[in-house]
């Protein structure tokens, strides 16, 4: 059944991902590109924008000095770190992971294949084969993964907890993922193949209860795991959980970084749901939805265009009542 409802995402003949020119810059050079952010330390992709413009007249070399940049950025924290960490550059991969126990190779290997993997399947929806360069940084601890993605939060409000995340401020520079190693050692491909499936589908600006429902069967595809099922106990939680005010919610994207009680797990489960069951049953036009899609904050307005039905009808009989 598994291999049958991922048959849409699965590639002819994979080709290996095309390894991009890599530049290195000396450290002096950039030195002062890298700046800090609550003591972190981060990159101005505005003024390493506005410098790569004016220095290398060719547009062509642009992308491949951002990363050189994004590479000097990985090297500086890992001058700065107390852990050991090793550095590798790969063809789309500009990684930093911990040393110890190997996990630095399981990192390296999980991002080659993620990439090469989730490129090829999305394809389909992207029309790219491949997937833009990205930085992996694996934190030995939680506490050091928290305080690496600090800077890129707001500084205050109440967020839910993570075990990965994708982060592209759709600017210049190079996105990347991060991870902590510390408590999840058997889910680093898993979480590696989701961040990686957001990262290729960045640029369409999907709904992101899409987004989602495809990085959970994408994890499915890259490292071989089961689905979770979806028990008769698991369906009356999503009944009694998603009234109109938490399902708009939903539809909106906000419930995924919601910290209050079991809505984030719950929207991780609806979304698989929904994309899981839309692909198994009519496959070619749910593909027509998702790229119709993009743009879209809810996917409203194309599920009514491509599908001829609300969103909410998708949902089925997770969010129905007893009554209906």
């Amino acid at each position: 059944m598994l291999r049958r409802l991922l048959s849409f995402l699965r590639p002819g003949q994979a080709s290996k991902s095309r390894a991009g020119r890599l530049i290195t810059l000396e450290p002096d050079r950039v030195e002062f590109l890298l700046t800090r952010r609550e003591g972190q330390v981060v990159v101005d992709w505005e003024m390493a924008e506005a410098w790569v413009n004016t220095n290398y007249a060719d547009a062509a070399d642009h992308p491949h000095v951002l990363r050189a940049i994004a590479a000097a950025w990985l090297d500086a924290l890992q001058r700065e770190s107390r852990a050991d960490l090793h550095r590798w550059r790969h063809a789309v991969v500009e990684g930093l992971a911990p040393i110890d126990d190997g996990i630095s190779r399981r990192v390296a290997a999980a991002g080659d294949k993620s990439a090469l993997i989730v490129g090829e399947a999305m394809s389909k929806i992207t029309g790219a084969r491949s997937v833009e360069p990205v930085c992996i940084i694996a934190s030995a601890t939680t506490e050091d993964y928290y305080t690496f993605i600090a800077p890129y939060y707001p500084s205050e409000g109440e967020f839910a907890t993570s075990g990965g995340v994708y982060i592209n401020q759709r600017g210049p520079g190079l996105a990347f993922l991060a991870l902590p190693v510390q408590g999840q050692r058997r889910n680093i491909e898993q979480v590696i193949a989701h961040e990686m499936t957001h990262h290729a589908l960045y640029r369409l600006r999907l709904p992101l209860w899409v987004e989602e429902g495809l990085t959970q069967m994408m994890e499915e595809r890259v490292t071989g795991s089961a689905p979770v099922a979806l028990t008769p106990q698991l369906i009356e939680r999503h009944r009694a959980h998603w009234d109109p005010d938490h399902l708009a919610a939903f539809w909106r994207g906000e419930s995924f970084h919601s910290a209050a009680g079991e809505a984030q797990e719950l929207s991780y489960s609806l979304a698989d749901a929904i994309v899981r069951t839309q692909l198994s049953d009519r496959s070619t036009l749910f593909l027509r939805f998702i790229r119709a899609a993009a743009g879209d904050s809810t996917g409203e307005t194309a599920a009514q265009q491509v599908l001829g039905k609300s969103l909410e009808s998708l949902a089925g009989k997770l969010v129905a009542t007893d009554d209906d």
